[in-house]
This record gives C-alpha cells, sequence and structure tokens, in this order.
C-alpha cells in the first residue's frame, strides 16, 4: 500500500457524476457526490491503483468506477457468511 497524497496524485480522475449521496428519507433531494470519490478515512492505495492515478486514469476498482454501494449500515454488519450471500446486491462467483 502506499500514501494516498493529493499533492502527487490527481484526485478530480476519481470524480463520479453518476454517484449520489445517500438519501435516508424518500423526500430527500437527490445530490451528487461532492469531490473525490474515497472510503471514510481512506489514506492510502494498492501499487495497482497508485500507478493508474499517476498516469492519470481512474483505476479500475476505484469507488468513482461503479464500485460504490454506500456505506453498510449498522445492523447488517454482524451477519454470517451465508446471510451476506443472501442480501448481497451482486455475487461474483470464481
Amino acid at each position: 500500500m502506499r500514501s494516498l497524497n493529493p499533492i502527487i496524485h490527481n484526485l478530480d480522475v476519481l470524480r463520479s457524476p453518476n454517484s449520489q449521496v445517500e438519501r435516508l428519507e424518500a423526500v430527500d433531494p437527490i445530490r451528487p457526490v461532492e469531490g473525490p470519490l474515497l472510503a471514510p478515512g481512506c489514506d492510502s492505495v494498492c501499487d495497482r491503483c497508485h500507478e493508474s492515478l499517476l498516469k492519470n486514469k481512474m483505476p479500475l476498482f476505484s469507488l468513482a468506477n461503479g464500485m460504490w454501494v454506500g456505506e453498510v449500515p449498522e445492523v447488517l454488519t454482524s451477519l454470517s457468511f451465508a446471510e451476506k450471500l443472501l442480501i448481497a446486491r451482486v455475487r461474483h462467483n470464481l
């Protein structure tokens, strides 16, 4: 893992016009996420993402590239593996 330094990396490539701020109520307005789309507390990136950012390209597996599904609600943090499979939005079979 490498340090995510905004001075070295162009984080503008991590902006996603299709990502929205989580709405907690149906009456909440739909608002885009402002700034680069990073996980809370993110301060480092893997080597593959680091190389992409140095080339001013969006990393393939970045949250801004459609991988963001939002924060995990508190009630879902202690699920078993089988329960997670049942409620998963996307299930990958390798």
